[in-house]
């Protein structure tokens, strides 16, 4: 009877182990993130700077910040497991007579994330931006 019931639960847990599902770990990629100007959009002042983040392909959040030319850099962290979109815009009334001007976007994926200073360039709209990055 001993055996009997020991074998019922082994077959029972059998069950249950083969059912599971196996999810591999991976560990997120982190990276500095700084953003210089050198030359805004705007001629008149500074941009009303505003960086769209997308973190592997989910929900889009917003930081924002005044940026002017060779002003104080801008700089952010992140953790990511696959990608990192980052929409660079200037922020002007809105409106269809005065619509917010896109300054550049770029994707930066796991690989490109080494201890080695990289950098993109923006030059929407007659502005340069610099997108320098790194792993911490």
């Amino acid at each position: 009877m001993i055996c009997k019931g020991f074998s019922t639960m082994f077959y029972v847990l059998a069950i249950v182990l083969a059912s599971c599902t196996v999810v591999e770990s991976v560990a997120a990629t982190s990276v500095n993130v700084t953003l210089e100007c050198y030359q805004t959009e705007d001629s008149g002042g500074p941009d009303e700077a505003r960086l769209d983040i997308t973190i592997d392909g989910g929900n889009t959040y917003s930081e924002r910040k005044s940026m002017n030319n060779h002003g104080t850099p801008w700089s952010l962290a992140f953790s990511f497991n696959n990608n990192i979109r980052l929409q660079l815009w200037d922020e002007d009334a809105g409106t269809w007579i005065d619509p917010h001007d896109e300054l550049g976007t770029f994707v930066l994926d796991t690989s490109q994330v080494t201890k080695t200073l990289q950098f993109t360039d923006f030059r929407g709209h007659g502005s340069h931006y610099r997108v320098f990055w790194s792993a911490p």
